[in-house]
């Protein structure tokens, strides 16, 4: 048993009931991350992502269904818990920065108060003052001036970046064991999306945190991430260190991803594009599920059972792929 292990993903299938029918969003998804790791969880917009996260937490949309697999945090099956569990543990060893502050935050609520809110609900021992002071301290954590007269500031007050900023001091509130970051620099501009992704970096490190991020954009990976995952249509098709992503990519769709990267000094134009589009999940699916888009199919990518294994014998470099580069 690997005790460095924090998080294990394994064979996670979900499901939406939908008015055209069940749609299988999530197709045997499998994922690691080891205590103090970063992971990056890269692809396309509608590639799972976020879903993947979502099931971990259990907070899935009410017509999402987890189908089967299993989520081992620290041991424990997270699938098996209850949902009176499950919310002891949000928040105090698990958390979750969402993509759209603005809209996670309550609009009717002071900041102070929500970040208080967490603290009440996994440290009821604390008095009303402790409270207030420790979210002072929160706030003062996140690199958010004049704290304490913030505190008392309502969402619609505050820029994208400094909600952003209040969203990291809620999730940190408890010092959680693993920090989910679903896209946190979306809507924010450049210069922001340095300052927030730095500080999410620079206090995971500080509390030795887990932190997966959730992205489509592989140069923000490479910057704050030892190790990456790539999903397409509900798949993980890849998974390695990132250096040895970026050096040797071997699965069709990690490469054409990488190719579809921006880079200094390259203009859109020349930017090489994925043909095809995201497969239609209401329709029944091959067992690789960007075949159809791939230049590489055989008649082996047929074939059931398609699953992550180590390339080359390489175990840190996973693939999954009947025909790899």
């Amino acid at each position: 048993m690997n005790t460095n292990l924090l998080l294990g993903v394994q064979n996670l299938s979900v499901a939406f009931d939908t008015r055209h029918g069940r749609v299988a969003v999530l197709d045997n998804v499998n994922l690691h991350l080891h205590k103090g790791e970063t992971l990056a969880i890269v692809g396309e917009s509608g590639s799972g992502k976020s879903v993947t996260a979502y099931a971990a937490l259990g907070v899935l949309d009410p017509a999402g269904k987890i189908t089967s697999g299993k989520v081992e945090f620290d041991g424990r099956n997270l699938l098996e818990l209850s949902p009176q569990e499950m919310r002891k543990l949000r928040g105090r060893d698990l958390a979750m920065i969402f993509q759209s502050p603005r809209t996670a935050l309550n609009p009717i609520r002071k900041v102070g108060q929500q970040i208080e809110d967490v603290l009440q609900a996994h440290n009821p021992g604390m008095s009303g003052k402790e409270r207030k002071e420790a979210a002072i301290e929160q706030l003062a954590s996140v690199k958010i001036t004049d704290p304490a007269r913030r505190y008392n500031a309502y969402p619609y007050e505050l820029s994208g970046g400094m909600c952003q900023r209040v969203m990291i001091a809620i999730a940190l509130a408890c010092k959680p064991r693993l920090l989910i970051a679903d896209e946190p620099t979306t809507g924010l501009d450049v210069t922001t999306q340095v300052v927030i992704m730095d500080l999410v970096h620079e206090l995971a490190q500080a509390h030795g945190m887990a932190t997966i991020l959730i992205t489509h954009d592989l140069r923000l990976a490479a910057n704050y991430c030892s190790r990456v995952a790539v999903m397409h249509a509900g798949q993980v098709l890849e998974d390695a260190p990132i250096a040895n992503l970026f050096k040797g990519a071997r699965h069709p769709y990690t490469k054409r991803l990488i190719a579809a990267t921006p880079k200094p000094g390259i203009t859109l134009e020349k930017l090489a594009s994925i043909p095809g589009q995201l497969p239609d999940l209401r329709q029944p699916q091959p067992p690789c599920r960007f075949s159809a888009r791939c230049d590489r199919c055989v008649p082996e990518c047929a074939a059931p059972g398609l699953t992550l294994v180590p390339y080359s014998d390489n175990a840190s470099h996973l693939i999954a792929c009947r025909n790899p580069l």
